[in-house]
């Protein structure tokens, strides 16, 4: 891939048709004095009159290179000129004075060109008829980006000049690029155990294949794509601990705000309604998936305490089952059994 820089130009030019008036002669005696008929003799007077006007152009941004250079050409044979337009900044347009017949119709061929070593380019083109006014210093040439046309492709590989110009490849070699043309997107990600690291002076570099690439910093990266924390793996174990809180406090409130509503939580209800002193239980075989954010434990019920102390146990089928909980918008969900 070959990388150029170039100076580019916009070349300006506009064809007006001339305008014609007819002026009838008086009567003139035709023969010698004799009253015959008389006949008008039509005499062509082409309008002369020019007016120098200024020109304003506004370059579509999809299109206009930051450095271009603007030149305006006339293309009528009574006014033939070529004029370097300079640029106002402070009204973000191009300016030109040229030379034109006001009040007629004019055609403005605007054409982008560039320079790729000494060799001209050209990259897009419009075209645009309006009427000049009479007696006015300022005109605005207003051409969208929809009116140029961009089809230019002076290699003929399927690449438009402007394209070639702006991915910095050869328009006038047919094999570069070799390839289609792909834009991806690459996330890299820097740990630094230091500490943090701002943003600002931070400047990394990475290169393809010798050819310097564009990075751009962006520190909002997508929850899904950040492992749990410790801090945040803590909250999860919180929130499994206080389930088993409201489960030995038989704490149904708690138990409804803490869990989802399902068979187990149902269970549990119904095991808090009994008279049992207190239901012991346990959270054990506690693991993290990291892939979709998810913290799973197992919960067992170990003993029955009723009032006068003695300790029953549930069934092999009630003893145990799988609790999770999943992290969903930087907060843990209500823990699922």
């Amino acid at each position: 891939m070959i990388f150029f820089f170039r100076s580019l130009t916009f070349i300006f030019t506009f064809s007006a048709a001339l305008f014609s008036a007819s002026a009838c002669t008086g009567n003139l005696p035709l023969g010698g004095g004799s009253s015959g008929d008389h006949a008008a003799t039509p005499a062509v007077i082409e309008n002369e009159l020019t007016e120098t006007i200024r020109l304003s152009i506004a370059l579509p941004q999809t299109i206009a290179p930051k450095t271009p250079t603007l030149s305006v050409q006339t293309g009528s044979e009574k006014l033939p000129q070529s004029v370097i337009a300079q640029y106002d900044e402070a009204a973000s347009t191009w300016i030109a004075d040229v030379d034109v017949h006001p009040g007629e119709s004019t055609e403005f061929i605007v054409t982008l060109s560039d320079k790729v070593g000494e060799q001209p380019l050209t990259v897009a083109q419009a075209s645009k008829v309006v009427a000049i006014p009479v007696d006015i210093e300022q005109f605005n040439l207003g051409i969208s980006s929809d009116e140029y046309n961009l089809s230019f492709d002076a290699d003929a590989d399927g690449q438009s000049n402007l394209t070639e110009i702006t991915n910095s490849t050869n328009p006038f070699d047919s094999s570069d690029p070799d390839d289609d043309l792909v834009k991806v997107e690459v996330s890299v990600k820097f740990e630094f155990p230091g500490g943090t690291v701002d943003s600002a002076t931070f400047i990394p570099t990475a290169f393809l294949d010798g050819k310097e690439l564009t990075l751009s910093f962006d520190d909002g990266i997508d929850e899904r794509e950040q492992p749990v924390s410790d801090a945040e793996f803590d909250k999860a174990l919180r929130k499994f601990g206080a389930l088993s809180q409201a489960i030995e406090n038989k704490d149904v409130d708690a138990l409804e705000r803490l869990a989802t509503s399902s068979q187990q939580s149902d269970l549990f209800k119904r095991l808090i309604n009994n008279n049992y002193e207190r239901i012991e239980v346990s959270i054990g075989d506690i693991r993290l998936r990291d892939i979709d954010k998810t913290v799973m434990g197992t919960l067992n019920i170990d003993s029955l305490v009723h009032p006068n102390g003695d300790r029953s146990s549930l069934s092999e089928k009630y003893v145990s089952r799988t609790i999770t909980s999943r992290k969903v918008n930087g907060d843990w969900s209500k823990i699922e059994w």
